[in-house]
């Protein structure tokens, strides 16, 4: 089964920023400002493909994940002898966009998340939210 091309894309911006996020925190944490998220690309690209597949259609996904990653085209350093794959990289833009973009989900969760006793947030269920 083919995988659509935004939800490749989507990934590869997930993978991006896991590997942004283990070069500055050496950890898959995103510091927010009340305090660390831990993530993984799954969460993230979950997260990111939910967000953006209510505002843009499937193509107009694809473009804007695409415009998050930095091209593919990099120079080969002389003493590479053999390429087995390239890691995704986030642009500029990919950066501040990701960032964001977890602070928003941060912000969002201590506004309508529930305390546990541990003291994690979670987010509250349908029940609690009183949807039916």
């Amino acid at each position: 089964m083919k995988m659509p091309t935004h939800e490749f894309l989507c990934w590869r911006v997930a993978e991006a920023y896991c590997y942004y996020l283990m070069k500055i925190n050496q950890s898959l944490v995103y510091r927010h400002l009340f305090g660390d998220m831990p993530v993984n690309q799954h969460f993230i690209a979950s997260l990111l493909d939910g967000r953006i597949s209510e505002k843009l259609p499937p193509n107009s996904q694809a473009l804007f994940y695409s415009k998050l990653i930095e091209p593919f085209e990099k120079a080969i350093d002389e003493r590479v002898v053999f390429v087995g794959g390239v890691a995704s990289e986030l642009s500029k833009r990919g950066k501040r966009y990701m960032n964001a973009f977890l602070h928003e989900f941060g912000i969002m969760l201590m506004d309508i998340g529930i305390r546990e006793k541990n003291g994690l947030y979670r987010l509250p269920t349908d029940e609690e939210m009183g949807v039916k």
